[in-house]
């Protein structure tokens, strides 16, 4: 919710690629800290490509799910020391490990901080939520924030393009069933 002031500030890392192993990123983890030190946020949001790539590095499945566990714990544990809410939305590079994106929500899950959910199996991609700011007396919605899955790699079978996949139409649906759902609850 907001705050006393009535404010509510948001901030926002993306593309950290922090990694599970002896090469963590020592920086970046100094940056979150001191911006979370100056910015004082009421939520943090991980804008996607939380974790590097391990897809490829010859490593096993036991190993790149290890890694990449220490690699979310690596970050997760800054807010969660701080008891800041954290939100997260995954990258194209999230979803190139060789641990799927639904097992990796399953790790954000463990963190009292993480305010994230995945919708469902039903809704395309992993991740896709919204989250309602409420008032500063809580007795009504402030405003309300998305969070979409944008996937990794182009879905369509033997396609050669070497591009991105996209937010489908399902998660479009989603968005606009949910979206006039809390218009009428919100007046």
């Amino acid at each position: 919710k907001k705050n006393g002031d009535g404010d509510f500030r948001v901030l926002m890392f993306t593309d950290t690629h922090i990694k599970g192993d002896k090469q963590l990123d020592n920086m970046t983890v100094s940056y979150m800290v001191e911006n979370i030190r100056e910015q004082k946020p009421d939520l943090v949001i991980l804008g996607g490509d939380n974790i590097h790539g391990y897809a490829g590095d010859g490593i096993t499945q036991f190993t790149a799910e290890l890694k990449v566990k220490i690699a979310i714990d690596r970050y997760m544990s800054i807010f969660e020391e701080r008891n800041i809410p954290t939100a997260i939305v995954f990258g194209n590079h999230d979803g190139e490990e060789m641990v799927s994106k639904e097992t990796q929500i399953k790790m954000y899950e463990k963190y009292d901080c993480f305010v994230g959910i995945d919708e469902g199996e039903d809704l395309y991609g992993c991740g896709n939520y919204n989250i309602p700011i409420m008032s500063s007396d809580s007795k009504s919605m402030a405003y309300n924030l998305w969070f979409f899955d944008s996937n990794s790699h182009c879905p369509i079978p033997d396609c050669d393009c070497g591009e991105y996949d996209w937010v489908h139409d399902d998660q479009v649906d989603w968005y606009l069933k949910k979206s006039n759902e809390l218009k009428k609850a919100n007046g």
